[in-house]
């Protein structure tokens, strides 16, 4: 049985992970777009490149509530 809990707990902590990663999913339909097509598309949205903590941050589409 001592053997037994620590198994169950490792299976455990994969699981979750396995949920957590796959949570970025629904993210997939507006990953790689160009700005016109990402514009476009509904339910993605533009972001602007930026600067943040000194690294220029290139524009990228993202799932937004439109």
């Amino acid at each position: 049985m001592k053997k037994v809990l620590p198994i169950l707990f490792v299976i455990a902590l994969a699981s979750m992970s396995v949920s957590f990663l796959s949570a970025d999913a629904p993210d997939s339909h507006c990953k790689d777009l160009k700005k016109t097509e990402c514009e476009k598309k509904k339910g993605c949205c533009w972001v602007k490149g930026h600067e943040q903590k000194g690294k220029k941050i290139h524009g990228y589409c993202r799932r937004c509530g439109k």
